[in-house]
């Protein structure tokens, strides 16, 4: 009879392990699950910044904006269209712009010896077809460098 009572007390304390280490298992494998849970998130979370940066560079070819320079001086310009003969950077093809005749915005140098000079900007809201450009209103002359030039003329595309 002892025999018997020692292999049940073994037998019974032998499953009470198997049983504790099933459980310690299902805690392990409640972890992994959860960890693998979080994974799933931020690679999702990955593939969606991913793709917009895909879509992004995807756009590149839709993006419009040029810098364009004159390359000499002129002391006589006093008409017409300034025509910038180089191009200081161009994505898109944008540079053939002049907008629909009408001026939107001026600038002015004082050349009576001090030089001074007041640059300007305009963001214009433009539709296809619009025509952006330099015209000639008063004085004479514009100026430049030859390593960069200092009259330029700038668009670019907002959507």
């Amino acid at each position: 009879m002892a025999a018997n009572e020692a292999y049940v007390r073994n037998l019974k304390e032998g499953l009470s392990n198997a049983v504790n280490n099933i459980n310690d298992i299902k805690v392990q494998l409640r972890y992994t699950s959860l960890s693998l849970l979080d994974v799933h998130s931020k690679t999702a979370i990955l593939n969606t910044t991913l793709t917009g940066y895909l879509n992004n560079l995807a756009d590149i070819t839709k993006k419009v904006a040029f810098t364009a320079g004159v390359t000499s001086d002129s002391s006589s310009w006093m008409s017409g269209t300034l025509v910038f003969d180089r191009i200081v950077y161009t994505i898109g093809g944008g540079y053939d712009l002049i907008l629909n005749g009408s001026a939107k915005v001026t600038t002015a140098a004082d050349t009576s010896g001090s030089y001074d000079t007041g640059s300007n900007m305009a963001v214009l809201r433009l539709q296809k077809g619009d025509r952006v450009w330099i015209k000639y209103y008063m004085g004479s002359g514009y100026s430049t460098r030859s390593s960069a030039p200092v009259t330029t003329f700038s668009g670019f595309l907002l959507y």
